[in-house]
């Protein structure tokens, strides 16, 4: 039978009915009992038989079952509910590394869209361990479930498929750091010269972003002012970061291109390596953009170290994205990011260093 995944420790199969009795077994076991619904063995039969269900065995390393799990797929809205999880061996991290693989088979391979649970509020185990995977409490369903221990209420916990990804990409401090000693101030290409970015370029960048064509993503061309606040904020980031957009040039003939370069984002809540890129229109076609955020990305992996850099591309940005998929880029999930108080769907586009190694 095939896995539905498989951890450093544990397998998870799909229950058959001979799994059943040591289901039941967990379900009524004095530790689990006052946490998990109990279920009959017709019902078990018929979650088995139901495809919008996953009934599954958690087998340890020497083949005896360890666990179990109860889902439920909702596969037009991409909605994966874990109704039940129980370990039998407990203390031993198990029941961490359970959920950290059904989480990595609900956004990976099922590529679900949320992901969601509830709990107890006398389940303290079990709350400290969601909450330590980045889950987000939801709220409370007040006296929802009639008990054996009488009317109980129930915390929802969720977490979204942007958040997941963003969660397992954050970019440690101590990376940060690195990153800042060594980033270069300069790259060159054969055609190409990506240098800092001054204050004096000031005509030079606004020619880009104040191009309202360039800009159409962003739905308007920069004002002055404006411009002048991206080269601040450009300045600051070299300061902070040690890195950022480069102004790009053609060595031959010192003609401005653009501005392309590495960023530090904040995507979900959590610090991620992104790589942007606006170029003139007078410069599109010329292969310049895939040269520059090349040379970028190659740097990064090789010179810095990154494993992954990623870059949030609207839908209907096709450019943008056709130049990603020229770089290597891989769209792995979407988020909405909110700008000039509007929600703008965007999709996260990622590479990371075996990927890159193997183009």
């Amino acid at each position: 039978m095939e896995a539905l995944f498989q951890t450093k420790r544990m397998i998870a199969l799909p229950a058959e009915a001979k799994d059943i009795p040591f289901i039941i077994y967990m379900e009524n076991d004095p530790a689990n009992r006052n946490f998990i619904w109990q279920g009959t063995e017709e019902q078990h039969r018929a979650e088995i038989a139901d495809p919008a269900h996953i009934l599954a065995v958690f087998h340890g390393e020497d083949g005896r079952n360890i666990g179990y799990m109860l889902c439920h797929l909702d596969r037009k809205s991409e909605v994966f509910e874990l109704r039940r999880i129980a370990i039998d061996a407990k203390g031993q991290g198990y029941g961490r590394e359970a959920m950290e693989g059904t989480m990595r088979f609900a956004f990976e391979t099922l590529r679900m869209n949320r992901f969601w649970l509830d709990v107890y509020p006398d389940n303290a185990v079990g709350i400290r361990l969601y909450e330590s995977l980045g889950m987000h409490r939801d709220g409370m369903l007040r006296q929802s479930y009639k008990s054996e221990r009488g009317y109980l209420d129930q915390i929802i916990y969720s977490m979204l498929k942007g958040e997941y990804f963003a969660r397992n990409s954050a970019v440690p401090e101590a990376d940060w750091l690195l990153w800042k000693q060594k980033a270069p101030q300069s790259l060159e290409t054969e055609r190409l010269l990506l240098r800092q970015v001054t204050e004096a370029d000031f005509e030079k960048v606004h020619s880009v972003l104040g191009d309202p064509e360039v800009m159409y993503a962003w739905e308007h061309g920069f004002s002055e002012e404006e411009t002048r606040a991206w080269i601040a904020q450009t300045l600051a980031r070299y300061e902070e970061d040690g890195f950022g957009h480069y102004a790009v040039e053609v060595r031959e003939t010192g003609e401005f291109v653009g501005v392309i370069g590495l960023i530090r984002e904040k995507l979900c809540g959590y610090p991620l390596l992104g790589i942007g890129w606006m170029l003139r229109k007078a410069c599109w076609g010329n292969g310049y953009a895939t040269e520059a955020a090349g040379a970028v990305i190659r740097d990064a992996f090789d010179h810095l170290h990154v494993k992954e850099i990623l870059a949030d591309i609207r839908p209907e940005n096709t450019a943008s994205r056709r130049l990603a998929e020229r770089l290597g880029m891989k769209a792995e999930y979407e988020i909405v990011k909110r700008y000039r108080g509007k929600d703008m769907v965007h999709i996260v586009y990622v590479i990371k260093t075996d990927l890159m190694d193997k183009k």
